[in-house]
Formats: structure tokens, C-alpha cells, sequence
């Protein structure tokens, strides 16, 4: 469940065209993805 969760996430963030990432960049959004995602992967290493 979480890996499916991780994929999809990572995938959705991957196919973002660069503009839409810079404008999350400029919205301090960035941080919060790296964030949760670190989270996750966390969340995978403890299993």
C-alpha cells in the first residue's frame, strides 16, 4: 500500500512540467514534498 502510494506520488511529482515546479519552488512547496517524502521513506526503512 505505501509503496503504491510512494510511485504514484513520485510519479505524479516527475511529470510536472518545469514551470509548475518552479512555481511550487517559489511557493516554499519544495520543502514540503522533500519533507514528506523523507517521511515515507522512513516509513519503508522501519518495515
Amino acid at each position: 500500500m505505501a509503496v503504491g502510494l510512494i510511485l504514484a506520488y513520485l510519479e505524479n511529482y516527475l511529470s510536472m512540467s518545469g514551470q509548475q515546479i518552479l512555481l511550487l519552488e517559489n511557493q516554499h512547496q519544495i520543502k514540503k514534498i522533500d519533507h514528506f517524502y523523507l517521511i515515507l521513506r522512513k516509513d519503508l526503512q522501519s518495515k
